[in-house]
């Protein structure tokens, strides 16, 4: 069961999105009005969030971020970030695992698509990978501006400038990392020494905890985990893991905060898997 914690000034679109959002299955959903108080203090510390004190797994910002004081990974405030850079999707920052900002249905799907991937690959928690962060961040040329086209509904009325902008859609898997309490409490499918072959053929050995799920949106078996730090790996090397399983191609997507290495694939796991075993009643 995930605690949902929604902090909003306005209330009603706070009791419109907690309807939304405790739609959603092993979901409890509480609501933070904040309409005639301070804004709340929120606080990620040991895989969770602490709301004036009060633990919840996710907080949603009903509204935009000043609803609340949030204070991420490493002690860094969300106003601060926010002074630097953009939210991931208008929804997201790094550094601030399970914290969502919601303004319109679009980032409420958002959310809903985040929690069902916690869910489906068995993790505490959900960030922004650092790399996405920072392309998010990075600053847009007038090309990269929304288009702005002129369109008449009948000939004599005056034109309109209508803006094509985006929503925040779907949140991408590869765009996001999953975290889990313990990196040593990892329900993992392989823990152990695993074979990371380098592009260059170099192999070495390293510290291995890997699992992995099928995901229902694309049909393929996703796995991902954590590897000890070695030369040769850093953030965006492709490489071919060795596990015990066919050998399955991968890449190292970030450092993780234990200063492990993260990786992910998709297709075939370079694990063996548990056979299944299937009934066929009798006809």
């Amino acid at each position: 069961m995930i605690t949902i914690n929604l902090i909003g000034a306005d209330a009603l679109s706070t009791s419109r999105a907690a309807d939304a959002l405790s739609r959603i299955e092993q979901v409890q959903v509480r609501r933070t009005d904040t309409s005639d108080t301070a804004p709340p203090t929120a606080v990620w510390e040991d895989d969770h969030w602490l709301v004036d004190g009060v633990g919840a797994g996710v907080v949603v910002l009903v509204g935009g971020p000043e609803v609340a004081t949030a204070t991420g990974r490493g002690g860094r405030v969300l106003h601060d970030a926010l002074q630097d850079g953009r939210l991931y999707r208008g929804v997201q920052r790094s550094g601030f695992p399970n914290l969502f900002v919601v303004r319109d249905r679009e980032a409420l799907s958002y959310v809903a698509d985040a929690l069902e991937l916690m869910r489906v690959t068995e993790a505490v928690w959900v960030d922004v990978r650092e790399a996405v962060q920072l392309e998010t961040d990075r600053p847009r040329s007038t090309s990269d501006w929304p288009r702005v086209t002129e369109r008449r509904r009948f000939p004599w009325q005056r034109a309109r400038r209508i803006a094509q902008v985006g929503h925040a859609g779907h949140p991408r898997r590869d765009d996001l990392w999953f975290g889990y309490a313990e990196p040593g409490l990892l329900d993992a499918a392989w823990y152990g020494p695993a074979e990371i072959e380098l592009p260059d053929g170099e192999r070495i050995t390293v510290q291995a905890q890997l699992t992995g799920a099928m995901q229902p949106t694309d049909g393929q078996y996703h796995w991902q985990g954590h590897i000890a730090a070695a030369d040769g790996l850093k953030p965006g090397t492709k490489i071919v893991v060795h596990a015990g399983g066919t050998p399955a191609p991968g890449r190292v997507s970030e450092l993780t905060p234990w200063g492990s290495l993260h990786i992910t694939g998709a297709g075939q796991p370079p694990f063996p898997l548990d056979d299944l075993e299937v009934d066929i009643p009798a006809v």
